[in-house]
């Protein structure tokens, strides 16, 4: 059971018509997803892949119901269109836009928290929580990056917190110190953010951590094994 989408989640796609949204709601049918409407000003009463599009988003949630938005808007006006989200009531929110102004951004988040919603960009920490209280979660697998403390912060809630058991893996282990790398910006230096350091934290929590994906599956059957937890 999912902790915060299922397949009966009705979704909308507010940018359905750009290149980036159109694409997206391609792949989000074919893998299965409910979206149930998108919205563009001025293509409203169009379809995109069979999806009714609208040119509000009231107009769009009325109709449809739809209570999960994923966002493909410019940057300039993404923190707007979270926004717009989470004053029609919808509960999740996706924005992978790039380069939002750092304060467009905490305006948002401060928006939809009193709202009651939640922009996934969510910390390991929130996620881990909810898990926590999943009767249906069994086990946990944590995938992190480079740069940053969010993974360390993790750690912490496991040691303190969590009782189900958890494989870990941290990407960007071979990155030169001070170099950029991925979509996500990610920054190390010689003293904060690296990998090993990660690794370190998640393992004295006793997280497993694997540093190769490809073990991922099966030290997770190991350590459900372990645990007497039915895989």
């Amino acid at each position: 059971m999912s902790i915060l989408v299922d397949s009966a989640t009705r979704v909308v796609i507010q940018g359905i018509t750009g290149h980036a949204g159109a694409f997206h709601n391609k792949l989000m049918l074919e893998y299965g997803t409910k979206v149930v409407a998108g919205v563009t000003p001025g293509k409203g009463g169009t379809t995109a892949d069979g999806v009714p599009v609208f040119d509000t988003l009231a107009e769009a949630v009325g109709r449809t119901g739809a209570e999960a938005s994923v966002i493909f808007v410019p940057a300039a006006i993404a923190a707007d269109a979270i926004e717009e989200a989470a004053a029609e009531g919808v509960k999740l929110i996706v924005c992978i836009t790039e380069r939002i102004p750092a304060l467009d951004v905490a305006r948002a988040r401060a928006y939809i928290r009193e709202r009651g919603a939640r922009l996934i960009g969510t910390s390991f920490v929130d996620v881990l929580d909810l898990f926590e209280r999943d009767e249906a979660t069994q086990a946990v697998v944590l995938i992190g990056e480079i740069g940053g403390a969010e993974e360390e912060e993790a750690a912490e809630f496991i040691r303190a917190r969590f009782t189900k058991p958890v494989v870990a893996f941290i990407a960007g282990r071979t990155a030169p110190p001070g170099k950029r790398m991925g979509h996500a910006g990610a920054i190390t230096s010689r003293s904060s953010g690296t990998a090993a350091e990660k690794i370190a934290a998640l393992q004295k929590a006793g997280v497993r951590v694997e540093l190769n994906p490809a073990r991922i599956g099966r030290a997770m059957q190991e350590l459900l094994s372990i645990t007497g937890t039915k895989s």
